[in-house]
């Protein structure tokens, strides 16, 4: 038996703020209960990734870090990011010099580089059956998609290749990371087993310690030298004793193992690779969380993460055991929560929550509506071209007729304050501190 350990090291902490300690027990590390699970594709990943057809079928993917790593039938597709643009403030400064240009002109967009590193198996059986084993409590709810998408604790691909399964898993205990295990059998054939990295892999060099490093680019992985043992694989528990030397065997982008000629082909083998990320696959806010709600039936709301452009919702109950996580995002209307940020409520008396963008200058911010089991229930409120920033919400009863009022503005008008009455999609804006508006902001 192989086993890859993919662990990326990712420095996190958590802003609590007003948050009980009961409601996180456990889970500091994996606040939206995604760093020890693996999830299905529902839609919310695509069919394909598109720039490399080639690995076929997205299966599962793995989100403890702001961009997925995608399982596919052939392989696994590491993505990295890179961002490149303006900061809110810059934006901001940008939009008051253009003011007396068309309302159409848009302020520039950030840029980003999407580029990655594809591990992609050879010679592998056309027959495998990929399996997941050990479904998680909560779910995953993804925009517009109704089915929500499952979480499970292991992926195996039986028989990948003959008498050998691979098995990838998390740690479970909060820490972002997987582990992904070749189960060889007695008598399989060791060398069967390579890999070749694809794709954006630039630089694919071996250190003097032994380890591999691949870079992208953007981002570079880092694989230590394998330590293996002979042992077992039982009952989900890795049974290790005698140690054996080996090392990695690199031709071109090609990799295989090299091992001692006297190994026993009738003793299950480990061999025992750690993989590490070492600078931007992280984000700027990965595990931390930004802010806190509640409803009156004690549930909790945390949102955070990402890396300023989009941010996760999650819902945890009385007892502090997490619901379901919203990923931030819709495809069909196209929408982002929250951009730099936004504001966002939860309705006290139903559960549903409310979610703003932070800065909208293409024609004003729009809100949507998550309901209770985690999914966008088609509710989006209408833009408005005088109100462009949404940075703070709060929930109003009204005497039953509820409202979301809304403090923000934008620098093309004096608006900075806005009130909605959903079912009502129309924002309307006010100025409430009387000052006039400049065309100097």
């Amino acid at each position: 038996m192989i086993m890859f350990f993919t662990i990326y090291k990712v420095s996190a902490q958590v802003n609590y703020d007003q948050l009980s300690d009961r409601f996180i027990a456990g889970k500091e590390n994996d606040i939206y209960g995604i760093n020890s699970k693996f999830i299905e594709n529902v839609g919310q990943y695509g069919t394909i990734y598109e720039q490399y057809p080639e690995m076929g079928t997205i299966l599962f993917a793995y989100e403890g870090f702001d961009i997925p790593i995608l399982f596919t039938e052939k392989g696994i597709i590491h993505l990295h990011r890179k961002v490149k643009g303006p900061t809110p403030e810059e934006k901001e400064k940008e939009e008051k010099k253009r003011k007396k240009k068309s309302k159409e002109t848009e302020i520039e967009l950030r840029k980003v580089i999407d580029k990655a590193i594809v591990f992609k198996w050879i010679n592998t059986n056309a027959s495998v059956e990929v399996l997941p084993g050990g479904q998680c409590d909560g779910i995953h709810s993804y925009g517009s998609l109704k089915a929500p998408a499952r979480a499970f604790r292991s992926i195996s691909y039986k028989n990948i290749y003959p008498g050998i399964d691979l098995v990838f898993t998390t740690k479970g205990d909060g820490q972002a990371g997987y582990e992904f295990s070749y189960v060889i059998r007695p008598g399989s054939n060791l060398a069967d087993i390579k890999f070749q990295f694809v794709g954006s892999a630039k630089r694919i060099r071996l250190l003097d310690d032994g380890s591999l490093s691949v870079r992208s680019g953007i981002n570079e992985i880092k694989i230590t030298k394998p330590a293996s043992f002979y042992g077992d694989f039982l009952n989900d528990k890795f049974n290790l004793n005698e140690m054996v030397n080996s090392g990695f065997n690199v031709s071109g982008n090609e990799i295989s193992f090299m091992l001692p000629d006297n190994v026993d082909s009738k003793r299950t083998l480990v061999i025992d690779p750690f993989v590490t990320n070492t600078n931007n696959l992280s984000g700027l806010n990965n595990g931390i969380a930004k802010d806190v709600d509640y409803d009156y039936a004690g549930n909790v709301y945390v949102t955070g993460g990402g890396d300023g452009s989009i941010y996760k919702l999650a819902k945890f109950n009385a007892a502090g055991v997490l619901q379901w996580t919203f990923s931030g995002s819709l495809s069909l209307p196209s929408w982002t929560f929250g951009t730099y940020y936004g504001g966002w409520v939860v309705e006290k008396t139903t559960g549903n929550v409310y979610l703003g963008q932070g800065f909208a200058p293409s024609g004003g911010h729009r809100i949507i509506r998550i309901n209770t089991t985690g999914i966008y229930d088609n509710y989006i409120t209408a833009a408005n071209a005088s109100f462009l920033e949404n940075w703070k919400m709060y929930w109003r009863c009204n005497s039953g007729v509820p409202q979301l009022l809304v403090a923000g503005g934008g620098t093309n008008s004096n608006n900075n304050f806005a009130i909605c009455s959903p079912p009502a999609t129309a924002i309307t804006p006010l100025n409430v501190t009387g000052i006039p508006y400049t065309s100097g902001g």
